[in-house]
């Protein structure tokens, strides 16, 4: 169970490899004065780039629920999440093209018929922006999904950023948990495969932690 005492705690939730190459997820919590709780979660990649891996997408998915004395455990409905919709802050890529031209040359009708070719290569050499963009959708009154996207056009060799900060606000509740599951696409140069599927759980088998938050919100004890 996770004890928070300020926002500047934080907890590492799960964590996916591929060699060296990570996907890892964190979680911290911060207390307000309207009676809610704000989640945060911390979301890094971190590819090889020696091997030139990059991140082309991914997805997290997490509910919500309130535990009671009882034992029992009930929904907790997000009042708000953020991003909804947002382009990250952008990077340059320098991008190198070979280009091939051929020619060819006939002569006229009154000249003996004569046809020529050339070919040649010329190197074009560019610098792109490019910035990945996350979405966020309340998929359920208690659940929220954020995908994560590189550029889609011809700049999208940047991939994902190094490091983005979701979060969800949900009424304030002493003892809380979370339930949800992740998934990263990582995009590989060499190997047998060009793609690496990283996950944390699945739809069917979801990741759990339990949150004690009293420590986080003195006022109310």
């Amino acid at each position: 169970m996770f004890i928070p005492n300020s926002k500047q705690d934080r907890l590492q939730i799960g964590q996916a490899n591929e060699a060296i190459s990570m996907f890892g997820i964190a979680l911290s919590c911060e207390s307000h004065q309207d009676g809610e709780t704000e989640i945060q979660f911390h979301i890094s990649f971190a590819p090889d780039r020696n091997v030139g891996a990059r991140f082309h997408s991914a997805l997290f998915e997490v509910s919500f629920y309130q535990h009671s004395d009882d034992g029992t455990r009930r929904l907790l409905n997000v009042r708000d999440f953020q991003p909804k919709d947002e382009v990250g802050k952008g990077s340059e890529v320098h991008i190198r093209k070979n280009l091939e031209a051929s020619m060819g040359v006939k002569g006229g009708a009154s000249f003996v018929s004569l046809e020529t070719a050339a070919t040649g290569s010329t190197t074009e050499e560019y610098t792109k922006k490019t910035a990945s963009r996350v979405q966020g959708a309340n998929t359920h009154t208690s659940t929220v999904r954020w995908t994560f996207q590189e550029d889609a056009g011809h700049a999208a060799e940047g991939g994902l950023e190094t490091h983005y900060m979701v979060c969800a606000r949900v009424p304030r509740a002493e003892i809380m948990s979370i339930r949800f599951w992740a998934k990263a696409i990582l995009g590989l140069v060499k190997g047998p495969k060009s793609k690496v599927e990283l996950n944390m759980g699945t739809m069917e088998s979801l990741y759990e932690k339990a949150l004690y938050l009293r420590d986080l919100h003195p006022e109310e004890t």
